[in-house]
């Protein structure tokens, strides 16, 4: 699941220090791990102390290292104990921004039942609480549910989402979320003509942001989407860059996933040897990491192979 499109507003006090200057976003990246520790103490501690709104702050904020690194546990560990603060001093407000933060953290994981029930949460709390983020729960509703096989509902809130997004102008929110989510879920009902225009038209507004996870994500569901269209070359094309520029930036949730996407792209074409090969790559790493979700789906897909009665194989 990306995230959801929108940053959380800034506290209304200056912090004491600045931030150190980065070179670039590894050495960010390599601070923010650093200092997990002590980020961590402070969400604790801020349920006692003048400001518990810091709690809730400090772990929505941390969705940048954590959109790479969630499968550690720790970003769900922070976001379940500000959750308690947010509920301990009645912030309705905190509250919606971290259920929504845990609809993701969910959603990363392929944890669909609790996603869902995570941002339906954030939802009923946004109409009163914070009417603007709105649109983007409903497109992270939408992946949630896409998650879950349910088509419908998939669409209706990628559509929701979209047009909240584009009635409200807001151009700090970027519209490649909505229109990644709605292409997500074409692809899932089975429309992968209207898809692929989807993410080819997100693909660029990924590219122009740099946001590479985003990017390696959406050139991995178009290749599963050109796959289906039985367009062989342009879809390994798209799935080779996404493997790589996942390994570059150390997502290994979605390497699990590309992996996944891989086998199941060379099982459409019959080329069994190539995706047995991609489907043991993607249980070893599921297995190390215990990726359930993506664990169960590599070892049917490796079934489906075995039965195939492959003698390369």
């Amino acid at each position: 699941m990306r995230d959801w499109g929108q940053a959380p507003p800034r506290p209304h006090q200056t912090p004491p220090a600045p931030l150190p200057a980065f070179a670039d976003e590894a050495q960010a990246m390599a601070w923010v791990r650093q200092e997990l520790p002590n980020i961590g103490e402070v969400i604790r501690r801020s349920g006692d102390g003048p400001r518990p709104d810091l709690a809730w702050y400090l772990a929505v904020r941390l969705r940048g290292y954590m959109r790479t690194h969630w499968w550690t546990g720790q970003w769900e560990d922070h976001l379940k104990q500000a959750l308690r603060i947010t509920e301990q001093h009645d912030d309705r407000f905190g509250r919606t921004w971290v259920l929504r933060s845990l609809g993701v953290c969910f959603g990363m994981a392929s944890r669909a039942d609790e996603s869902i029930q995570a941002l339906h949460e954030a939802l009923v709390l946004a109409e009163s609480e914070d009417p603007g983020s709105a649109a983007s729960i409903c497109s992270n509703l939408s992946i949630a549910y896409n998650h879950s096989g349910q088509g419908d509902q998939a669409l209706r809130f990628a559509r929701e989402g979209l047009n909240r997004h584009l009635q409200a102008g807001d151009g700090s929110q970027p519209t490649a979320f909505y229109i990644s989510a709605l292409a997500d879920a074409l692809r899932l009902a089975g429309h992968h003509a209207e898809a692929e225009v989807r993410y080819r038209e997100a693909l660029l507004m990924w590219r122009e942001r740099g946001d590479a996870n985003s990017t390696a994500i959406t050139l991995a569901n178009l290749g599963d989407t050109l796959g289906a269209l039985v367009r062989r070359g342009v879809a390994f094309s798209a799935l080779q860059e996404a493997l790589d520029i996942t390994e570059r930036i150390g997502n290994v949730g979605l390497l699990a996933d590309t992996m996944v996407v891989m086998a199941r792209t060379h099982v459409r074409f019959s080329e069994w040897t190539q995706a047995r090969t991609r489907a043991l790559q993607a249980i070893d790493l599921a297995d190390r990491h215990d990726f359930g979700s993506w664990l169960s789906e590599a070892r049917e897909l490796l079934d489906v192979i075995d039965k195939a009665g492959c003698e390369s194989c």
